[in-house]
């Protein structure tokens, strides 16, 4: 029996109508037909193709996937405390198994699809759109990351990973695993990416598209562009498990996953933190109730970071050398100025919109700017790590003064020795945890589409600050480990004491992590136990057209395609407002 989609319930002509003001947030069915039925229990989530729902399971399997991700990640930390020994995991093998299972998790078991889960919802109400384009394959996309997803977790669990030394099946399995797990996110950026290039309203131009929705056009083509790549590498390690000799990489060892660990890496970690800078950049000016100034150069911003990620190409199984060779040294030392400009940007807002209206905090604000700060911070590592090569020449310049040299090594040694250093696990933290902490903002801002109901204001501040101090404690202290020597990989022996100390406080910010998490669940489930009053279609004075739709959206989003005349059409002028404006001229201006 083949299960097909009804189509939304428009208007008779879903032409373009008119304004924004006419777009029907109450509005019944057409004819006076009876209202669709929509399936529940499990026949909703498993024959659904309604993007509101695809969305929703993603968040909701995400965020399940992430408590596993942070205990683990805790566990790690915890058996880093003492050095000398192993006891947590038994062996290096366990614990090198258990790094790769929390790297490869909060990546891609958590991170990315609360980003797609959020894009599910949002996108298509910010584009005014009936649903995402490609519905059935953004349902497979779902069941697809989903089942990879499980698979995964178990494979690691069964003695599996990427490497040789666990069992033959399991490992091979790992590798079945993640790449039908990344293939899954793949199909849905196309249906979020075909949507944004070919549903846009009429008047939207690409340059108008909301910034939340840039974000997630600028990364699902990042993501497209590299993670095949992944996918290949993942199938050639497999042939080399499979075989008695390597024939494309290193002979795989314990402590040796060199065919995947530029996925984790700079500059390729940050770009699965793209869409933070959309869900910021939406909220921010929501703030002051003001236009975003500069549209086209925040957009080029996002645009620019965006190509300053692309790092398939640094890959140390291949090539040995890459990170110390110039294009990858430039490129981490670049990936903070489209962060610099963005900031500029949003200072420039809150300049100008104090003028205009005291500002209003609200805890997604709070969780946005948070997750901006962790992101710079990372950048601001990433470069760290790349500095001694990038001025490595100027011991050309002293050669000949060995009191400019012997001072220059003091400098420069430090630098060069965080190669292989926890330094890459502090960097790794700060990026993909302040993705987490904007897929959070993301999930309060817009609770009124997705849930149908705002979140609890006070619960919200407290998993802000969780959250917040959760990764600085969870990521500063490897940074710092870094320039003590702390290796990078399974170690045992003698170590400085400052090292275990700092780990101590890395336990304690693996706690806050999920105490954090938690309390954005407990937030959901207060929140649907006493709801309160509906929040309307616009609790928080929007700009964009997901604002001028009931919470939660009805089937079909909107009664009318809307008009838009600019990026924020919330605060354009009404048609009989312009009229007003220009008595003398023959018709308002389009």
């Amino acid at each position: 029996m083949t299960i097909t989609d009804d189509p939304p319930e428009t208007a008779d002509d879903p032409v373009a109508g008119g304004p924004v003001s006419d777009v029907g947030v109450d509005a019944a069915p057409p004819g006076g037909a009876a209202p669709y039925a929509e399936p529940t229990g499990l026949a909703g989530l498993f024959a659904s193709g309604e993007h509101k729902t695809i969305g929703r399971v993603y968040l909701a399997c995400s965020a399940i996937f992430g408590l596993l991700a942070l205990v683990v990640g805790w566990l790690v930390a915890l058996e880093q405390i003492d050095m000398a020994t192993i006891d947590v995991f038994g062996n290096a093998e366990g614990y090198f198994r258990a790094v790769v299972l929390f790297r490869a998790a909060i990546v891609f078991l958590v991170v990315v699809p609360m980003f797609l889960g959020v894009a599910m919802v949002v996108v298509p109400l910010q584009l005014g759109a009936p649903s995402v384009a490609f519905p059935r394959l953004a349902a497979a996309s779902l069941w697809a990351w989903l089942v990879g997803s499980g698979i995964f977790v178990a494979s690691i669990l069964a003695d599996g990973g990427p490497n040789a030394g666990g069992d033959l099946a399991a490992i091979e399995l790992t590798h079945l695993a993640l790449g039908l797990t990344v293939v899954g996110l793949l199909a849905g950026s196309i249906s979020i990416l075909t949507t944004i290039v070919a549903q846009r309203p009429p008047g939207m131009t690409l340059f108008e598209v909301p910034l939340f929705s840039w974000s997630m056009l600028v990364a699902g083509g990042v993501w497209l562009l590299t993670l095949p790549v992944l996918v290949a590498d993942l199938a050639l390690g497999w042939v080399d498990l499979r075989g008695t000799d390597a024939l494309f990489f290193e002979t795989p060892v314990l402590g040796n996953y060199r065919y995947l660990e530029w996925v984790f890496e700079q500059p390729q970690v940050f770009a699965f933190a793209i869409p933070l800078l959309g869900i910021v950049a939406e909220l921010v000016p929501i703030l002051f109730g003001i236009r975003q100034r500069l549209y086209g150069v925040m957009m080029g911003a996002i645009g620019g970071f965006g190509l300053l990620t692309v790092g398939a190409y640094a890959q140390p199984a291949f090539n040995t050398d890459v990170r110390t060779e110039a294009p990858y040294v430039v490129q981490s030392l670049l990936l903070v100025l489209p962060l610099l400009v963005l900031l500029g940007g949003w200072a420039d807002t809150a300049v100008r919109g104090t003028k205009v209206r005291s500002p209003r905090p609200t805890p997604q604000l709070a969780l946005g700017l948070a997750a901006v700060i962790m992101l710079l911070a990372g950048a601001a590592a990433a470069a760290l790590r790349v500095l001694g090569p990038a001025i490595g020449g100027l011991r050309e310049l002293g050669r000949n003064d060995r009191s400019w040299q012997d001072g220059l090594d003091d400098f420069l040694d430090p630098l060069e020795d965080l190669a292989g250093t926890s330094a890459l696990s502090g960097m790794f933290n700060y990026v993909v945890l302040a993705g987490l902490l904007a897929a959070v903002a993301g999930l309060h801002y817009w609770a009124p589409k997705i849930v149908g109901r705002t979140l609890n204001a006070p619960l919200g501040y407290l998993s802000a600050l969780a959250l917040l101090g959760g990764t600085v404690l969870f990521s500063l202290p490897e940074i710092v480990n870094g320039f003590l020597e702390e290796p990078d990989a399974p170690y045992v022996g003698p170590v400085d004491d400052g090292v275990e100390a700092l780990n101590i406080v890395v336990v304690v910010g693996g706690v806050l992590l999920v105490v954090g998490l938690l309390a954005v669940g407990a937030n959901l489930a207060v929140s649907a136990r006493w709801p309160g009053p509906g929040p309307g279609p616009d609790p928080w004075g929007g700009h964009t057209l997901e604002w001028t739709t009931a919470s939660p959206p009805p089937r079909g989003n909107f009664l009318v395609i809307p008009v838009v005349q600019s990026e924020a059409p919330m605060l354009d002028p009404a048609p009989d407002e312009e009229a007003a404006a220009h008595p003398d001229a023959e018709e308002a201006p389009a």
